[in-house]
């Protein structure tokens, strides 16, 4: 499946000494649900499924609360669920796949560092 809509792997480039910078290309963006087990914690497991789900038909994913969670996410789960993407895309063989990560804050000092713990993550 070619998740980059004609573009190929060398349209990843290195950023900076530990980043990948994945171009984003038109196609169709689809919000990733956050599953949460019974006890109201993240459900990884869940999530990576869904995921690789969406990925397999050729969406690229939107993550990190963007169906309206995101208020009820602290930055610790924010970050899981991206790292969470990042690491079922590349298990998997989806290098490629870029991830929007939800990073809206309630003041550009938290909006910025939303941002910056999205890209540590692997978005």
């Amino acid at each position: 499946m070619d998740f980059t809509n004609g573009h190929h792997s060398d349209d990843v480039v290195p950023y900076g000494a530990e980043r990948t910078y994945r171009k984003l290309y038109p196609g169709v963006y689809v919000p990733l649900p956050t599953f949460f087990d019974d006890r109201g914690e993240l459900d990884t497991g869940s999530i990576g499924r869904h995921l690789l789900n969406m990925c397999s038909l050729g969406m690229i994913p939107v993550v990190s609360g963007s169906l309206g969670e995101a208020v009820h996410l602290d930055q610790d789960e924010r970050k899981v669920l991206i790292r969470t993407a990042r690491t079922v895309l590349d298990a998997n063989g989806l290098k490629d796949v870029p991830i929007v990560a939800g990073v809206g804050g309630a003041s550009t000092r938290e909006t910025v560092r939303l941002a910056k713990n999205a890209i540590d993550a692997g978005a």
